[in-house]
């Protein structure tokens, strides 16, 4: 799940078994559908992540690797969701080499990915340079979580006995 400009996203498999993107709108609290690009459609073979990318919401789509594996052939592809309610309004903004990877967390920064290893242990990858750090943090297998948090000041009034206060938060 990735929660963005006050809505929540998932994956979901949609009519006639295709992929599509479910999201829930906090303040309207209504559900709606963005499809996934037509080469993106199967749920029997590639891996498909959600993050945020240059303020909108990015699909990624990578293959596990089994033994069939070839790094050449198995690329991850990262496509920005461009129009809500559209058909096929992705557009594909990255192909980069596959990463050995359990799920994606995030990108940060618009150009740095971080993702959780097969074994669990945080990786990053950079866009921009082709390359792969992996960080000494284990974690239990399917574990790691990332949150990309963006300051705010917002004035949230506190009241009390004797007088309300503002505190930034």
């Amino acid at each position: 799940m990735v929660f963005f400009k006050s809505a929540c996203y998932w994956l979901a498999i949609g009519s006639k078994d295709k992929m599509i993107i479910l999201y829930f709108d906090m303040g309207t609290e209504i559900f709606n559908t963005i499809n996934m690009p037509d080469t993106c459609n199967s749920y029997n073979g590639p891996h498909y992540g959600l993050v945020v990318l240059r303020d909108s919401i990015t699909m990624l789509r990578y293959r596990f690797p089994n033994p069939e594996y070839d790094p050449a052939q198995h690329l991850m592809q990262i496509w920005k969701m461009k129009e809500y309610g559209l058909y096929d309004s992705g557009m594909k903004i990255y192909t980069v080499r596959s990463l050995l990877i359990e799920s994606p967390l995030l990108i940060w920064k618009d150009y740095l990915m971080l993702c959780e290893s097969r074994e669990g242990s945080l990786i990053s990858y950079d866009l921009k340079l082709d390359k792969i750090q992996e960080f000494n943090l284990q974690g239990c297998p399917t574990s790691l979580r990332a949150i990309c948090n963006k300051e705010s000041m917002i004035q949230i009034q506190c009241e009390s006995k004797d007088s309300a206060q503002v505190q930034f938060f």
